[in-house]
C-alpha cells in the first residue's frame, strides 16, 4: 500500500497517476490529516475518512465520495463533521449502513397498496394518483429524507 503525504489542491489531484502496479495507492492531506485520496490502478479518485476511534478501540474507513464529482473542500469538511461524530461517540459506518438499508418511498407504498387491496375499493385510484402524482418526485427518496 503505497501513501505520501501532500497538500490536495485541485491541481495537484488532478494530475495524480497510477504508477502501474496492482494496487492502491493512498495519499494523505497536510491540511486534513484523516482525509485520504484512494486512487485504483483504473485511475479513480475516491476521498476517505481514515481515523481512529478512541472508544471502540478500531480504526475507521469510509468513502465519501469521488473526485473530482466532490470538491476538495466540501470533502474536508465532511471529514471534520464525521470526526465530530466520532468524537461523540457515534458509530459512523453502522449509521451511514443504516440510512443506506432504509427504505424509500416506492416501497412503504407498495406494502400499503397490498394490504389496501384487500380492504380498500378504491385502491386503483390511489395507485393511479401516487404514480401521477408522487412516484417521480418523492417515489426513490428515502423515508427519513422526506419534509
Amino acid at each position: 500500500m503505497a501513501q505520501a503525504k501532500i497538500n490536495f489542491t485541485d491541481n495537484r489531484l488532478r494530475t495524480l497517476s497510477h504508477d502501474g502496479s496492482n494496487k492502491r495507492l493512498y495519499f494523505y492531506d497536510t491540511a486534513q490529516p484523516s482525509l485520504a485520496l484512494s486512487l485504483t490502478p483504473s485511475g479513480t479518485k475516491s476521498f476517505q475518512l481514515q481515523a481512529w476511534d478512541k472508544k471502540r478501540g478500531k480504526s475507521v474507513v469510509k468513502s465519501i465520495g469521488r473526485y473530482p464529482n466532490m470538491s476538495i473542500t466540501l470533502a474536508r469538511e465532511a471529514v471534520v463533521g464525521l470526526l465530530s461524530d466520532i468524537s461523540k461517540g457515534v458509530n459512523v459506518i453502522a449509521k451511514a449502513k443504516k440510512k443506506r438499508d432504509e427504505e424509500c418511498l416506492d416501497d412503504v407504498f407498495e406494502r400499503w397498496l397490498e394490504e389496501a387491496k384487500q380492504h380498500k375499493r378504491s385502491w386503483q385510484h390511489d395507485k393511479s394518483r401516487y404514480d401521477l402524482y408522487i412516484h417521480k418526485p418523492l417515489g426513490k427518496k428515502r423515508i427519513t429524507d422526506i419534509d
